[in-house]
């Protein structure tokens, strides 16, 4: 039997957002920041939260980082949720 850990990786968490962390859609509905980061697409950066850029950037870096410690035919389970999926696949896939 192959030995099993676990690995867990801070950049892979969510994305910080700021002066909107844990809040709905609803309970910023009059809110003109969070109207104006609709707007944008979400792309602009969140009043004291990252930039999708930014959660890309770093979700894509401990990627990279993982793979370069992977040994040879080796088997790697990642879960993670979907903004970190997409972001590895955007940059990755083929």
């Amino acid at each position: 039997m192959n030995e099993q850990s676990v690995t867990f990786v801070e950049d892979f968490r969510e994305t910080d957002f700021g002066i909107f962390e844990g809040k709905t859609a609803a309970e910023l509905s009059d809110s003109s920041e969070y109207r104006k980061w609709l707007d944008s697409f979400c792309l602009e950066p969140i009043s004291q939260g990252e930039s999708v850029a930014a959660f890309k950037a770093r979700c894509c870096s401990a990627f990279e980082k993982i793979l370069q410690t992977l040994p040879d035919n080796s088997c790697s389970v990642f879960v993670v949720h979907g903004g970190v999926i997409m972001a590895i696949l955007e940059r990755f896939a083929e």
